[in-house]
């Protein structure tokens, strides 16, 4: 295999990406122990596997039904989101109260240039307490399609416009409280029209390389977890 090539691959009980001929795990895990639990009732994993995860999943059968909400309160209204405790009857029978924050769904753009150098944007995150190199991205505004958001915001954060814009996937950012939904749009055939970020934004941007993308993710210099969805779906596609 050549140095720079880069491939994800699937071995027994784990899931592993292949950059620059060295190997990361991105997954790993064994079967719990049949029938063992801890004191809590929760499945006893071995091999070094997480507590409180098993192979199979369960079975989709019990899952495809929606879960009924049996009362809402909201109890935080912001200028970007808004947080409810739902009392909720889920699939399977589970009822429980659940703290969710609700989202207008968001756009991330994939900058891609000639020779497939990508524009990443630097900024400032309180929640991380620091600055993060990141592909560019923001909230869908009411009223927007995905496609005029994805493109207001690519010419807001960068300042270019797209010819073309591809949509290659769309993810739940973290599903667990969150019902944000993210859509990753490659945009192609750029055009420089000058940015015009939001008052409170101080960004800087940069054209990396294949080969630089690739040692920001394995050194573990991109934290965010959108852009590394959006750069290893890059980087596969360019293998």
């Amino acid at each position: 295999m050549a140095s720079n090539s880069r491939r994800v691959t699937a071995r027994r009980n784990s899931l592993l990406l292949r950059l620059n001929g060295s190997e990361f795990p991105l997954v790993s895990f064994r079967r719990s122990a049949r029938g063992k639990t801890d004191n809590q009732g929760c499945p006893v994993s071995v091999g070094g596997a997480p507590q409180g995860y098993s192979l199979p999943p369960p079975s989709l059968s019990t899952m495809k039904s929606p879960s009924r909400v049996v009362r809402s309160k909201t109890v935080f209204q912001g200028c970007l989101i808004r947080v409810d405790v739902d009392r909720v009857r889920e699939p399977g029978g589970v009822e429980a109260d659940r703290e969710i924050i609700r989202h207008s769904g968001s756009v991330v753009l994939l900058p891609v240039f000639p020779g497939g150098k990508v524009l990443l944007v630097r900024q400032f995150r309180y929640a991380a307490q620091r600055a993060l190199w990141e592909l560019p991205a923001g909230r869908r505004e009411p009223g927007e399609t995905i496609l005029q958001a994805a493109r207001r915001e690519l010419a807001e954060e960068t300042g270019f416009r797209p010819a073309r814009l591809k949509r290659l996937l769309s993810f739940y950012a973290s599903p667990g409280f969150l019902d944000e939904k993210m859509h990753l749009f490659r945009a192609t055939g750029l055009r420089n029209v000058g940015a015009s970020p939001d008052e409170d934004e101080r960004i800087t941007t940069r054209l990396f390389s294949r080969r630089d993308l690739g040692s920001l993710i394995s050194t573990g210099k991109i934290l965010d977890g959108k852009t590394l969805v959006g750069l290893l779906c890059h980087l596969r596609d360019l293998h």
